[in-house]
């Protein structure tokens, strides 16, 4: 990839339009194709081995009988350690650093041969183990497996310090390379790369995870070594402003503070950073996931289906959502997903009372996963384009550090705490009846009380993060706080005007949310006909004639109250008037009313699937879940009007004037 020049005074104006620019790089249409084409091809290797080793190394140590706490202390709190170390130093480092490669590539490109040599190793642990006890008297005091389990841990060290290099530099790499206006697309065509990168391990690979450990691990650490070597190489960055001169005469600890008060210098940052740290300790329980879905009837194999076809039709999902994710603004799309997750993170609680047949798991999980695909794909869009949207872009490396660091500090904690969670429930309830109903790793099935409880306080976070927002002037206004600027603004990056809520497309989105009650009242009344004429459910019947259904209708009415209310509030917005609470983003509802047409058949499905099968029980639990899914829906909306809500007067933060004339 070629730095090109300009084009001069002399050459027409389409030709001029035809030429993009990031920084001193200009690129013409050709050029940036070729350049979105290497990147996407190193993403593309990267995300092959990012999806191979935190899928199989948990199997291959739960197939070495390590413990729940080990294999969680392994997996995220060591790597966390070196998030803060590590990560650290070069995001710090490679801001200031320039040489002839550029400031990003040339950490990249030196620690490549030892981070591919460390995750292949992991590979051959169990070869490498039987070599030391042959040539070490010392190591043959101790069991064969007990060698293997240290060398994987030794490997993984090694793997995760280098590693620390690559998944720093190359996500800032995007930043300085990618022209601004184009960062969205390119989201979207780098979650699409990652998607089917993904789908190829799951399809073809995951459900041969321990038997072929060794092969697939080589073979993911010569792809990556291959493919990330050739992006450094093909690559071209472009020149850069000096550091300032007092940064290179001052101390590492002065660095470090300098680096604090800049990176920790308002609250708004803070709530990223918090959202972050605690969005890792949500997800402290995820390596469990794959043990979790076993104890829920579902093998290897599906699970890999599961996640293959999710995957395809997230790729399809990805390139119409990445339009969507600029024009409603990333924060917006992130905050309605952290309430829509707060209020359903503990829906795992059925779990602990009713197991499924697999099919009947499998089948409903698998129409989900493709109807939550667009949804899903614009979350998945907006981690990247949300703090490069609202972070300092001169000191962007510096800043996605901070965010590390506490990042790290929360995957400390949940690698050390989680595991001591779920193995403390396997010891406090060994004895209990649920043991011995559903197996010796019942527990995995608490994870939720786990990542729901995290989930939440995630959720709080972001919202006061979205009111900020608000308050430094949102879609049209917000220019990134910068105290250490004489403005006390960085200016923008580029023009990045997000459309508010159209009413009348709010009104659409409301009205489909309507049909889906009405529908859902419909069908679950033909169901309990169903029930009533069966001899095995009548019983289950009556109670849901009785008891379930007034129950729905009362809250099916709480729902028209607050869909009356919004109607309202839209009328008086119409009207210029104030609203008691805020809108909804019309486009956002309109994906969540969308998203539950198409996974109504998922109800319909194990609804029926449950009649046919006689589980009077599990319908019992089915019904209390969607009263319970119904009244936190209703929460669920009314926390966003609560959020959305106009700011009262003096609230607002305006842009210094010499921000705003910048």
């Amino acid at each position: 990839m070629n730095e090109l020049n300009a084009p001069g005074n002399g050459e027409s104006a389409a030709a001029a339009e035809s030429h993009y620019r990031c920084g001193t790089l200009v690129y013409t249409r050709k050029a940036l194709v070729a350049l979105f084409g290497w990147l996407l091809w190193g993403f593309f290797c990267f995300t092959m081995m990012e999806t191979v080793w935190p899928n199989m190394v948990p199997l291959k140590l739960k197939d070495l009988g390590v413990s729940n706490w080990l294999m969680s202390l392994v997996m995220t709190t060591i790597p966390g350690i070196f998030d803060i170390t590590v990560g650290t130093v070069v995001s710090y480092k490679s801001d200031r650093y320039r040489s002839r490669m550029g400031r990003r590539i040339p950490f990249i490109w030196y620690t490549l041969p030892f981070q591919a040599l460390s995750l292949a190793f992991i590979g051959w642990s169990e070869q490498i183990g039987a070599a030391l006890r042959h040539v070490m008297p010392m190591a043959q005091t101790f069991a064969p497996t007990t060698v293997t389990v240290a060398m994987i841990v030794l490997f993984m060290v090694s793997f995760q310090f280098f590693n620390q290099f690559v998944d720093s530099a190359y996500w800032y790499l995007f930043n300085d390379v990618v022209p601004p206006q184009l960062l969205g697309r390119f989201n979207g065509y780098f979650n699409i790369v990652g998607s089917i990168a993904a789908a190829l391990y799951n399809w073809f690979l995951f459900e041969h995870s321990v038997p072929l450990f060794r092969p697939i691990m080589t073979g993911a650490a010569i792809l990556y070594f291959v493919g990330m070597g050739i992006t450094c190489l093909r690559v071209k960055e472009g020149t850069y402003p000096p550091p300032p001169e007092e940064e290179k005469y001052e101390g590492f600890f002065a660095k470090l503070m300098s680096v604090g008060k800049e990176s920790f210098s308002t609250k708004f940052y803070w709530y990223f950073y918090l959202t972050a740290g605690v969005g890792a300790l949500a997800g402290g329980v995820a390596i469990f996931n794959v043990f979790t879905n076993q104890q829920l009837n579902l093998s290897l194999k599906q699970q890999g289906i599961l996640r293959t076809v999710s995957t395809f039709g997230g790729m399809v999902a990805t390139y119409y959502a990445s339009v969507f994710v600029d024009r409603w603004h990333p924060l917006r799309i992130s905050t309605y997903n952290a309430i829509g997750a707060a209020f359903s993170g503990f829906n795992g609680w059925i779990w602990l009372f009713i197991t499924l047949p697999s099919a009947v798991m499998f089948w409903p999980a698998l129409i989900s996963g493709v109807a939550s695909q667009f949804s899903g794909a614009m979350a998945g869009l907006c981690g990247i384009a949300l703090f490069m949207r609202l972070m300092p872009r001169s000191l962007y490396g510096q800043f996605s550090a901070a965010s590390s660091v506490i990042r790290a500090i929360g995957r400390m904690v949940a690698g050390f705490l989680a595991g001591i969670f779920i193995d403390g429930i396997t010891w406090l309830l060994h004895d209990s009846s649920m043991a011995a109903k559903f197996g010796p790793d019942f527990a995995y099935r608490f994870g939720f009380l786990w990542s729901g409880t995290f989930t939440v306080v995630g959720a709080v976070v972001t919202c006061l993060a979205y009111r900020e927002w608000l308050k430094l002037g949102g879609d049209e206004h917000y220019q990134a706080p910068a105290p250490w600027l004489p403005e006390g603004r960085e200016p923008p990056a580029g023009q990045f005007k997000s459309v508010a809520t159209i009413p009348r497309w709010l009104r659409t989105a409301l009205n489909l949310g309507l049909v889906g009650m009405a529908m859902n009242l419909a069908l679950m009344g033909y169901f309990t006909w169903e029930m009533l004429h069966a001899e095995k459910l009548r019983e289950i019947g009556h109670w849901y004639l009785h008891i379930w259904f007034p129950l729905k209708i009362l809250l099916t009415t709480a729902g028209l109250v607050q869909y009356w209310l919004i109607i309202r509030d839209i009328r008086a917005r119409e009207r210029g008037q104030k609203t008691v609470y805020g809108l909804p983003h019309h486009g956002i509802w309109m994906v969540g009313a969308l998203t539950g047409f198409a996974s109504f058949p998922t109800l319909w499905l194990q609804t029926q699937w449950i009649i046919n099968l006689g589980l009077s029980y599990e319908l019992y639990i089915l019904g209390i879940a969607n009263l319970v899914s119904l009244a936190l829906s209703i929460l669920n909306t009314q926390a966003v009007r609560w959020i959305e809500r106009d700011l009262a007067p003096g609230e607002a933060v305006h842009p210094s004037p010499a921000a705003s004339a910048t």
